[in-house]
């Protein structure tokens, strides 16, 4: 789905004026600032960019151009409200002068100044904040995205989210002042919103490779803090963020998969859909279309067939699971084979997921689940080195391959794995909110039908979140025991993200139960296979 941001800079306001004979209002750094955003966005964001004002060239900005009321108007509906191709994701920067006007009744309203905007002796005061949050609400865009670099900015959160009409959208409002407040000018001549945000959306600067609405919310207040040091007129930054955090740039751009809301297994399926099938040719097709696991192993090694063709490997299966692996793995033909072997497990044409012909089918096995580990950690932590340090090869494990989970119809073989990856999800999530992974040793034992993965946090503790007395353990049993015991749909927390595990792993269509086990003694979490 498209990523759409407009970008607005003006400079010139010719009928503003602080009196009658004043000369009009003209700023300098706008334009700057919004090229500076748009181009970070292009860059690291992945977006769509609409610059305005243009001139001739409507990809550049035309720094003593004009912008009216209603050509701004109008390009904001057409990003929030397009008559076709709704964006999944639409983002509106703006830098320049913000009105504020007050009513009799004591109520207030803030507005986008425009360059036709002549008040308050006039009417025209620019593009209300008020209708720009009508706009939002009635905006079936899922990730909506404001930034507003200008005085009185903070008007635009004078409601609660009660009132925002869509509480399933996802949102990241920054504004920079409160509504009452002028923003500022830098002294090196950047708006200092503009600034806080090049700083905080550059992924360079993260140690994670990455920016979301929510990492930008931890970065931005301090940075003006430090700013305020000292002075005893300024201004204060708001940032407002509801439902799930926004991926906004990345080094390598962002993941098309993070933008999605469907299930994140979904999107692999989706993607490898015409991987490893049994026809595919070594010579004609890339290598992740080749089913046999000994033809693709002979690509790697210090005798490849190819090392041009198995890079193209490594970087499609890496961006396609969304993982960086470790380059050991790589380096040995028979770690390649065996892990060439648990990937057509998980994803791809042979995957009981996506096939319903028997003697192709490919149920989740022991080096499948270990991948889907990998690809939820990686979505709590933005790295997989907790998972990985302690393996550092797939060879010597051809029973990777051992089944985890029976045969199932296709439909079952997905919703299992899915399951799979929600215990996962569940299992990784941050428990301290210090944004530190708790897995502290994960072992692949050799032959590979055996995967342990070690917590600092052990099931039979006292859990923070929990009544006192109450363990993960404990939890379970009072679940299992309560005569209004139920199965969740959805793994709304780790509790029943286990109970929907143990439920799908006793479908099989050639019987019942599964020739695999997960479970978890203490701090050590199993997941072996006899089959």
């Amino acid at each position: 789905m498209t990523r759409q941001a407009l970008v607005v800079g003006i400079n010139r306001y010719p009928f503003l004026k602080e009196a009658p004979t004043s000369e009009p209002l003209e700023l300098t750094t706008s334009v700057r600032d919004a090229e500076a955003i748009a181009r970070l966005l292009e860059l690291y964001g992945e977006f769509e960019v609409t610059r305005l004002p243009t001139g001739q060239d409507d990809w550049q900005f035309e720094p003593m151009g004009r912008l009216k009321r209603e050509e701004l108007k109008a390009a904001i509906a057409r990003l929030f409200r397009p008559e076709e191709s709704t964006p999944h994701t639409a983002l509106l920067f703006f830098a320049g002068i913000g009105l504020r006007q007050e009513y009799h009744n004591g109520e207030t309203e803030g507005f986008l100044a425009t360059s036709d905007s002549n008040a308050p002796r006039g009417e025209n005061w620019g593009v209300s904040l008020k209708w720009l949050r009508q706009v939002l609400q009635d905006s079936s865009v899922q990730q909506q995205i404001v930034w507003l670099d200008c005085s009185f900015s903070g008007e635009l959160l004078n409601f609660t989210e009660n009132h925002t009409g869509n509480p399933e959208r996802d949102r990241c409002f920054i504004v920079a002042s409160q509504a009452d407040e002028y923003a500022y000018v830098n002294f090196d001549g950047r708006g200092f919103l503009t600034k806080a945000l090049l700083q905080a959306l550059n992924p360079k600067l993260s140690s994670k490779g990455t920016v979301t609405s929510e990492t930008v919310e931890d970065i931005i207040p301090p940075q003006f803090e430090f700013e305020r040091e000292g002075k005893t007129d300024y201004q204060h930054p708001l940032v407002q963020n509801s439902g799930d955090p926004i991926p906004l740039t990345g080094i390598s751009g962002v993941p098309q998969w993070l933008t999605f809301k469907k299930h994140r297994l979904e999107s692999l399926w989706s993607d490898t859909s015409g991987w490893f099938h049994p026809e595919g040719d070594e010579h004609s097709l890339p290598l992740v279309r080749v089913h046999d696991a000994g033809t693709v192993s002979e690509y790697f090694g210090e005798t490849s067939k190819n090392i041009n063709k198995a890079n193209e490997y490594k970087k499609d299966v890496q961006e396609a699971l969304g993982v960086i692996f470790p380059e050991t793995w790589w380096q040995d033909k028979d770690s390649v084979k065996n892990l060439h072997e648990s990937l057509k497990c998980l994803c791809g044409a042979v995957f009981c997921g996506q096939t319903d012909e028997s003697y192709l089918k490919r149920p989740i096995s022991v080096g499948a689940a270990y991948l889907i580990a990998l690809m939820a950690h990686q979505k709590h932590f933005e790295n997989v080195a907790p998972l990985t340090k302690e393996i550092t090869t797939w060879a010597e494990r051809p029973q990777s391959t051992y089944k985890l989970f029976p045969c199932q119809p296709p439909d079952f073989a997905r919703k299992s794995a899915m399951a799979l990856y929600d215990f996962f999800d569940k299992l990784f999530e941050d428990r301290d909110c210090q944004r530190k992974s708790q897995v502290i040793g994960t072992v692949l034992k050799k032959p590979g039908n055996r995967l342990e993965i070690q917590f600092s946090w052990n099931a039979s503790d006292e859990a923070d979140n929990r009544s006192h007395g109450e363990s993960l353990a404990s939890v379970l049993i009072q679940s299992i025991r309560s005569p209004k015991f139920s199965i969740s749909e959805l793994a709304e927390n780790t509790k029943s993200s286990i109970i929907r595990l143990g439920i799908y792993m006793l479908a099989n269509e050639n019987g019942f139960m599964s020739p695999g086990v997960i479970y978890m003694e203490g701090n050590l979490l199993v997941i072996t296979s006899v089959k």
